[in-house]
């Protein structure tokens, strides 16, 4: 994080991708940070992107992914594990879905958290993580 501020600081980061990345962090100005470290701001968009045609899976935006990912580099796996865990929380705390499909995207979360960590601990790869968490996403989106 301290190289992104450096990099932000140092004019390495235009203004458009500060304000970009201040948006997306929800207040967060470590979030901002690592939004504004190499590509992770980019990372976030196409996650979002995969993200809001759930139930629908892309197999080839899911193998672009998990090549993005690939790497022993916590940062981008760190970058992918947050966009989702924002998006599963704008859904937990919108309102007006049944109990049944929150304990739904509850239970999903739990995986995909532990799954993550067991990624990043093992040094496992990381692309068929992508596909799971891809999987139990489109599973639980359906009602």
């Amino acid at each position: 994080m301290a190289r992104a501020a450096a990099a932000a600081i140092g004019g390495h980061a235009d203004a458009s991708e500060i304000v970009a990345a201040s948006a997306a962090a929800d207040g967060s100005v470590g979030r901002a940070l690592a939004l504004l470290d190499r590509d992770a701001l980019d990372l976030r968009n196409r996650t979002l992107r995969l993200l809001e045609v759930l139930p629908g899976v892309d197999p080839r935006a899911l193998h672009a992914l998990g090549d993005r990912l690939y790497g022993v580099d916590p940062a981008p796996l760190a970058a992918f594990i947050d966009t989702v865990n924002g998006w599963l929380h704008a859904r937990l705390t919108a309102g007006g879905q049944s109990v049944v499909h929150l304990a739904r995207l509850a239970e999903v979360w739990e995986k995909i958290n532990t799954a993550a960590r067991d990624a990043e601990e093992f040094n496992l790869e990381r692309k068929p993580l992508v596909f799971d968490v891809f999987g139990w996403l489109a599973d639980a989106s359906r009602r």
